[in-house]
């Protein structure tokens, strides 16, 4: 991933002069909402809607385990609960996870007319409060409101994620209960998407990441552009050797690693997830 990318929206679903998506030629600042019946008795209404960057960051800087709203975000949900900010979504155009060109992977492995234009990857999901317990509204009900928006109004028919079994591997969810029951499961994290209907599309490679001397996980890249700034401000660009590789005796990454005071892990892979928004609506075939 990118992650110098600014986290601004998407000149494609952006209206002028606003900060909320729109779709074509639509002129109408998208205020779209949905609003189910009250939940808990009455008392409460949910109500869901594209919100900016400014609103989304601190909260899933404070409420999701990676404290960030993901390289190359540009579109984002929140979900409120009478007026408060309970959940966001936040999507992005490409994930990595999914290699350098996920929507051909994905048109591949799955037989569907997936394009770049039609897919959008969920980068972060979370709501308040503690994971572990029971939140006011399911994020899968979230989860249906944000499609829905995406789908009516920017054209998205597919939506496409990883998770993580480092920080969501099951405990007491889908995939514990399953094995309780006899049956197996091939993913070992994602209950949610799971539960929200998300066809299961096997692991990603494991990868090696970095960690500091107090247990942090660092991406392995730190490295890789402190070795590449390093060698540029030494030797320059006409020293490089065919292969864009530096001359003997440049940083190699093990010395920007020990200088950094990082270590090498391997992490887990990751399982992969796919959603289709229109699984009723495929085209016939001939």
């Amino acid at each position: 991933m990118n992650e110098s990318l600014e986290h601004d929206i998407d000149p494609r679903f952006a209206q002028e002069g606003t900060n909320m998506p729109i779709r074509g030629a639509a002129v109408r600042q998208l205020e779209l909402s949905f609003v189910p019946p009250p939940v808990q008795g009455g008392k409460s209404k949910f109500e869901v809607k594209f919100i900016s960057v400014d609103e989304a960051k601190p909260f899933v800087s404070r409420w999701h385990y990676t404290n960030k709203i993901g390289a190359g975000a540009k579109i984002f949900i929140g979900g409120y609960v009478d007026g408060e900010l309970y959940a966001v979504a936040c999507y992005s155009h490409s994930n990595g996870d999914f290699g350098g060109s996920g929507a051909r992977l994905l048109a591949r492995i799955t037989g569907l007319p997936v394009t770049e234009d039609n897919i959008l990857y969920l980068q972060r999901l979370c709501r308040t409060g503690d994971k572990n317990e029971k939140g006011q509204i399911p994020l899968t009900q979230f989860l249906s409101k944000c499609h829905r928006l995406l789908r009516k109004d920017q054209g998205i028919r597919f939506i496409a994620s990883f998770s993580d079994p480092m920080y969501n591997a099951f405990k007491s969810s889908a995939g514990t209960r399953a094995s309780e029951r006899g049956e197996t499961t091939e993913y070992t994290s994602g209950g949610i998407y799971k539960a929200a209907n998300f066809q299961y599309l096997g692991k990603t490679s494991a990868v090696y990441h970095c960690i500091n001397s107090i247990g942090e996980i660092v991406h392995r890249r730190v490295a890789y552009k402190l070795k590449e700034r390093r060698n540029a401000k030494t030797y320059g660009p006409k020293e490089l050797l065919p292969g864009k590789k530096w001359p003997e005796g440049a940083m190699t990454i093990a010395e920007a690693r020990k200088e950094l005071g990082l270590k090498t892990i391997r992490t887990e892979p990751k399982d992969r997830w796919f959603l289709d928004l229109n699984p009723g609506r495929r085209p016939k075939e001939n």
